[in-house]
């Protein structure tokens, strides 16, 4: 047989192993019972070798499953060449009993495996390491580099189960990628939307680590272009949390489903382009931080459950962000620095607060929260911003402040003891939009009350009453105030040079309106009931 060798190798407790194989079309294969084993597989060549692909009785490449405890037990594989592989592709299992002889196999506690790739179309297909149901809760640690193109992880999992005393293990997995198409495909479009897509049911998502138990940790590092990586935890206080991409349209999905876990995305470096992030947390107490530099990136964090904070910071060009929480007591901290930036923000419960900055040129800025309690604040610095804001619920506060020109403003609030404070300098916000006087166009169509630009709305007030201040300076401003409730007031200053158009309506009790404009040439309707 030329170029072509077979090693099945079979081995005991505290015994090491060594296969190196320096040709082409080289598979290995080892099976290591009990505890304290160790085994180093080096295959060198062109191309075509196999570590623990086959799926023959005996074969793969397990450690540990003859006690059903193995532990401290080390697997350390290097591949130098093209189209290698280790473990089995489409081998889709969660359980240790279910590998059926493929893959690659760690069964029990503190146990090591060290992957290393060199070259190009490399594959690690599924790699299992799951902590035993007796003894010391001990984790495993999971370490894999790939560099150059085309590679691909396949179906990666650490899982483990609680032992007699109660005690968990903490598993851990670092990822490192370097070069162009690693993933080869899926994800992409802020990371498939809902994070990681990959799967701990049988269903295949291309460069996929999953992590089931508590305090487990994924460390990622991605040098590169047009890479795709998927990430899901189960359980509690798991990290995702050392999250690094330099290169262009990387994607990147993340998926929390637990209580505590924290998410970080920590660089899309500077000259870093078209780049995804989608971060995903279920349950209570999540936290995700995702920061992005580059141009034409994306950035999306949901999370859903109680105490939840995404924060994302994000400088450069063309950047779109969303974010969407459920639950109580979340926080949503953005803050986003350069052209043609899109935003939006969603927040569901009780005592939210969202707050954004955007500076830049062409921004859109949303919000919509549903709930009491919440408190929204927003600051935009540029030109042609867009800005709307949504409350509903009691105890609202929504605070914003727009500097630049041509910008529009919708604030809506509907409950309880509301109050808008808006702050507008630039000029012609609103202007060309509607209205052009005849005194509002005849008091908005005698009192049929449609609304034209600027839109501040409250409705109800039945503790406190709602309350706008508004204040704006420039020319060529349309705005309008709508009040609908009790206990209703409404303070606007309008400076600048003049032909500012402004229409106020009360409908309800108690209600009082101050209003100023300065200059010449404006237009005012008031209408209270």
């Amino acid at each position: 047989m030329t170029g072509f060798k077979t090693t099945l190798l079979t081995a005991t407790a505290l015994t090491m192993l060594t296969g190196a194989a320096l040709a082409d079309n080289n598979k290995a294969y080892i099976h290591q019972g009990s505890t304290g084993n160790e085994a180093t597989i080096t295959q060198q060549g062109a191309g075509n070798n196999q570590a623990g692909k086959s799926a023959q009785p005996g074969g793969a490449i397990d450690q540990g499953a003859d006690a059903g405890i193995g532990s401290y037990n080390k697997l350390t594989i290097d591949q130098n060449g093209q189209n290698l592989k280790v473990g089995t592709l489409g081998n889709y299992v969660t359980d240790h009993s279910n590998l059926g002889g493929a893959g690659v196999d760690q069964y029990g506690n503190a146990n090591v495996a060290n992957v290393t790739q060199t070259g190009s179309d490399n594959s690690v297909g599924s790699i299992l390491q799951t902590g035993a149901a007796s003894g010391t809760a001990t984790g495993n640690t999971l370490t894999i580099t790939q560099s150059n193109n085309g590679n691909n992880i396949d179906y990666v999992g650490q899982k483990y189960q609680t032992v007699a005393n109660g005690a968990t293990g903490a598993n851990n997995a670092s990822l490192n990628f370097s070069g162009q198409n690693n993933g080869t495909s899926g994800l992409s479009g802020v990371a498939s939307y809902y994070g990681a897509s990959v799967s701990v049911d049988g269903v295949n998502s291309p460069n996929g680590v999953w992590q089931i138990g508590a305090n487990n940790a994924t460390d990622l590092t991605v040098s590169g272009n047009k890479n795709s990586f998927a990430i899901r935890q189960f359980g509690q206080s798991n990290q995702a949390s050392n999250l690094t991409i330099e290169g262009n349209s990387n994607s990147l999905g993340i998926s929390q489903d637990g209580v505590a876990n924290k998410a970080t995305v920590a660089t899309l470096a500077n000259g870093s382009n078209s780049n995804s992030v989608g971060v995903i947390q279920y349950n209570n107490r999540n936290q995700a931080d995702v920061n992005v530099r580059g141009s034409y990136n994306q950035a999306l964090a949901y999370q859903s459950g109680d105490e939840n904070a995404s924060i994302h910071n994000i400088s450069g060009d063309s950047n779109n962000v969303y974010s969407y929480q459920g639950g109580n007591k979340n926080k949503i901290n953005g803050n986003i620095t350069g052209d043609s930036n899109f935003s939006h923000s969603n927040q569901y419960g009780t005592e939210n607060i969202a707050t954004l900055s955007i500076t830049g040129n062409s921004n859109y800025s949303g919000f919509n929260q549903y709930g009491s309690d919440n408190v929204i604040d927003n600051s935009i610095n540029g030109n042609n911003n867009n800005l709307w804001s949504y409350q509903s619920g009691s105890k609202n506060s929504s605070t914003t402040s727009v500097i630049g020109n041509s910008n529009r403003l919708y604030t809506s609030q509907s409950g309880n003891s509301n109050i808008i404070n808006a702050s507008i300098a630039g000029d012609r916000n609103n202007s060309g939009y509607s209205f052009s006087n005849t005194i509002i166009t005849s008091k908005q169509t005698s009192e049929g009350l449609y609304f034209g630009p600027g839109n501040i709305i409250q409705n109800g007030g039945y503790t406190k009453g709602n309350e706008v201040n508004l204040t704006v300076s420039s020319s060529d401003n349309l705005f309008t105030t709508y009040q609908s409730g009790n206990g209703n007031k409404i303070d606007g200053s309008i400076g600048g040079s003049g032909k500012n158009q402004a229409f106020v309506a009360q409908i309800g009790n108690s209600n009082l309106t101050n209003f100023v404009q300065n200059g010449s040439g404006n237009a005012l309707a008031v209408v209270q009931k």
